[in-house]
């Protein structure tokens, strides 16, 4: 079974990225904007209460935070996907330093670079067309980080969450106050339309084309 390991941002940031994603991201509908923080990884079903409990650790010992975003950039010419890219990545790294060790470290082929993908499977004509009438737009769209998912992908390719994990660690009294929810509640849990750690899910057998992870480490297939 392939699972993957992802941070959806609120609505608002899921709104704009989804206004590019209809015209230039052709597995649009295979999941939704995301910010990938570990690759797509095959794990078989009786590993999978080892790596729920490390995941569970991860979130217990890492505080809620803000991500914000400020411009598009691209992997070009590594790769023609295109992304909204982060102000700051490394509380994005930090937390996915800590996801990506034992018992699901693997090293990457690439540098990881937090991003979310935009467009992607471009020529390279529509790339810079596309890159080109972008890269000047500034962007103003920031997203409280409160949870991470654990992914899993069904024979049509199309990602589902397996379990969703509560970021339950304390913020540094320095950085003063957790950062507020869209409705002004501090790491309000249902800002996602979830409860709680969410319902696990048992996946089923997935008998689809796997496929490698690319530049800047995003789920493969995905974006």
């Amino acid at each position: 079974m392939k699972y993957g390991i992802a941070i959806f941002p609120q609505k608002k940031v899921q709104d704009v990225a989804n206004s590019f994603r209809k015209r230039y991201d052709p597995r649009y509908t295979l999941i939704q904007p995301h910010i990938t923080l570990k690759e797509a990884f095959e794990l078989e079903e009786e590993k999978l209460p080892e790596v729920v409990e490390h995941l569970e650790r991860v979130a217990a010992e890492t505080a809620p935070f803000t991500i914000h975003f400020h411009k598009v950039s691209t992997f070009h010419p590594i790769t023609n996907v295109i992304y909204l890219a982060l102000t700051d990545n490394e509380p994005v790294t930090r937390l996915h330093e800590k996801i990506n060790s034992d018992p699901i470290y693997h090293k990457s082929r690439f540098d990881y670079t937090p991003h979310l993908t935009i467009g992607q499977e471009l020529s390279d004509d529509e790339l810079h067309d596309i890159y080109g009438s972008l890269r000047l737009k500034k962007f103003d769209l920031t997203s409280l980080v409160d949870r991470f998912h654990l992914l899993y992908q069904l024979e049509n390719e199309s990602w589902t969450v397996y379990q969703s994990f509560l970021l339950r660690g304390k913020t540094d009294p320095s950085l003063g106050e957790r950062p507020c929810g869209e409705d002004g509640q501090h790491g309000d849990p249902g800002h996602h339309g979830e409860k709680g750690r969410g319902k696990k899910r048992r996946p089923r057998p997935a008998t689809g084309r796997i496929r490698q992870g690319t530049a800047g480490s995003r789920i493969a297939g995905a974006g």
